[in-house]
């Protein structure tokens, strides 16, 4: 009688980022945005200055000029991470600098001297794929400097 042994092996491939990118696999045409003709996928990390993941962070993408596409909130989950979709109005560059804005919001953060959050900032170049074509994602790490 012959026996067959079986080895099944369970392979996991872990990313060295803990970032999540969610968005479109390719560009599509939102409702919201009827006139977009591509877009652009930016995802990322708000951690302290320690690397600690923060939670309480409101965020922005706004765009420099020459964007051609609206400034989008940025949601910050409980784990310092976000994601968003960038999408560019009909007769945009395919590249275009736009800011990204973090602030320590939420009432367990301290304030400046003068009443206004701890934040921070990072110029970056988004680079938009046309409408069907599949979107390169722009990983952005920011840091809040909290006392």
């Amino acid at each position: 009688m012959k026996r067959w042994l079986a080895l099944v092996v369970v392979a996991a491939c872990f990313s060295s980022s803990p970032s999540e990118v969610i968005g479109p696999a390719k560009c599509d045409r939102p409702a919201t945005v009827s006139s977009a003709t591509g877009c652009a996928l930016i995802f990322g990390t708000v951690t302290s200055t320690r690397g600690d993941p923060l939670d309480g962070i409101e965020g922005s993408i706004r765009p420099g000029s020459g964007c051609a596409c609206p400034t989008v909130t940025l949601q910050v989950d409980d784990r310092g991470l976000f994601s968003a979709t960038v999408y560019r109005a009909s007769g945009a560059a395919d590249s275009a600098r736009v800011t990204v804005v973090v602030q320590a919001t939420a009432s367990k953060y301290p304030r400046h001297v003068t009443g206004a959050p701890y934040f921070d900032t990072s110029a970056v170049v988004l680079r938009f794929a046309g409408v069907g074509a599949a979107p390169e994602p722009l990983e952005v790490r920011l840091r809040i400097p909290l006392p």
